[in-house]
């Protein structure tokens, strides 16, 4: 396995203290603007499934926005990313988080996770997925299927899932059908075709299967809104999917 930390990672280490602002109801510049609709459709005492965590910026602001009562599991595959993210847990004291270090797909298996690309002392954001062609650099990791972690944990509901996962998101709808069909709990996920298409799929796909198996109406996030999604709309790439009455 290659040597992940022969170097400071100034790019991330930067992010996770960016993102530890959002505990504190800070939104930093440049955020995303899924952290805006976030307050609106997360409440206190929910359990929430943030897959694909990162350095813990929507782990942050769920554990803030849910409270005591509430519940976060915060899903982080690549190692350096982890570890960022389960500092900056200790550090903020996030006791209604719980961490897990394994990649959220289709099923119970090996995962191989492309080494990213550098910029500015770190990994770049965006280019952490599973590989798909074999290099020595690679990374493997423990993958695990949603039900599974959903059953393992006892978890009785699921009421919010943040999925980031590029290119991922059919393997982790693929591997959570149980969880989305009886909980059909709200989406927020990116989904964009230049990640997709690693793996042979169209966004639109991703997106009308997810729509399908929850019985949702889909919306995309422009300008801070959510605007109803149609599938020649072609402006953002984050989603939120909301249970049809």
């Amino acid at each position: 396995m290659p040597n992940l930390s022969r170097s400071p990672n100034f790019r991330a280490l930067a992010r996770t203290v960016l993102a530890g602002l959002e505990y504190f109801g800070i939104n930093p510049p440049f955020t995303e603007p899924e952290h805006r609709v976030v307050p609106q459709l997360v409440k206190a005492g929910d359990t929430v499934l943030d897959i694909g965590a990162n350095v813990g910026a929507y782990t942050c602001q769920f554990s803030r926005l849910v409270g005591p009562s509430g519940r976060v599991v915060a899903f982080e595959a690549y190692p350096p990313s982890f570890s960022h993210l389960s500092t900056l847990a200790r550090f903020l004291t996030l006791t209604n988080v719980t961490l897990r270090n394994v990649a959220i797909t289709d099923s119970h298996r090996t995962v191989r996770l492309s080494q990213p690309r550098s910029a500015i002392g770190g990994a770049m954001h965006g280019f952490v997925h599973e590989a798909t062609e074999q290099s020595p650099l690679d990374v493997e990791v423990e993958g695990r299927t949603l039900d599974e972690e959903v059953e393992g944990m006892g978890l009785k509901k699921v009421n919010i899932i943040k999925c980031d996962v590029e290119g991922g998101e059919a393997a982790v709808i693929a591997g959570g059908q149980k969880t989305v069909q009886t909980h059909r709990p709200i989406v927020i996920c990116e989904i964009e075709d230049r990640w997709t298409g690693r793996y042979g799929y169209r966004r639109s796909e991703v997106i009308e299967d997810l729509q399908q198996l929850g019985r949702y109406e889909v919306f995309s996030t422009v300008a801070s809104r959510l605007v109803p999604w149609t599938a020649d709309l072609s402006s953002g790439n984050n989603f939120v999917f909301l249970p049809a009455p």
